[in-house]
């Protein structure tokens, strides 16, 4: 019987709600999110379309490149093109990983919660010039950091900088 009251006051709630509001302006709003989510939408599935096209042109280019031991070409209208090999890290260990990086006096540069760019960015180094993780502490090893973060999945991409 309470449950059946707690329903019958949530509807009568949202009534209420409703009736204050401005129906006109309410129904544009939807209208207008309706229509960006289909455009939305639609995009999506072209990039689906073009995503597999995309992964090959890629993979030929970065075979062509490794097999003539090319690292970089600068290509006029496009930029420097470079093939390049990033770890995309995943941690194993919450609790140790942050302990770690306490140790290496780089717990600032990450909140609790990690976002998944930060890591790949703090193990990967940048291109600016910054080194791996593993590069820059003399306290910490490719093995060491393992423990705690997963290493072993990398992915060949190309990086294009304009010049």
């Amino acid at each position: 019987m309470k449950e059946l009251n707690l329903k019958e006051e949530f509807e009568r709630e949202q009534q209420e709600i409703i009736e204050a509001m401005d129906i006109d302006e309410l129904g544009e709003l939807i209208d207008t999110f309706y229509e960006v989510k289909l455009r939305r939408d639609d995009l999506k599935k072209k990039l689906e379309q073009i995503q597999i096209p995309y992964d090959l042109a890629m993979e030929e280019l970065i075979l062509y490149m490794k097999s003539h031991r090319c690292k970089g070409y600068n290509r006029e209208g496009v930029g420097l093109v470079t093939p390049v090999k990033e770890i995309m890290p995943k941690i194993k260990d919450e609790k140790k990983f942050f302990e770690l990086l306490e140790e290496l006096g780089e717990d600032g540069i990450i909140k609790p919660t990690i976002h998944p760019q930060t890591l790949k960015a703090w193990v990967n180094g940048s291109e600016g010039g910054i080194p791996p993780a593993w590069q820059r502490f003399d306290d910490l090893s490719f093995d060491k950091l393992n423990e705690t973060v997963d290493l072993t999945f990398q992915k060949n991409s190309i990086r294009i900088r304009k010049g």
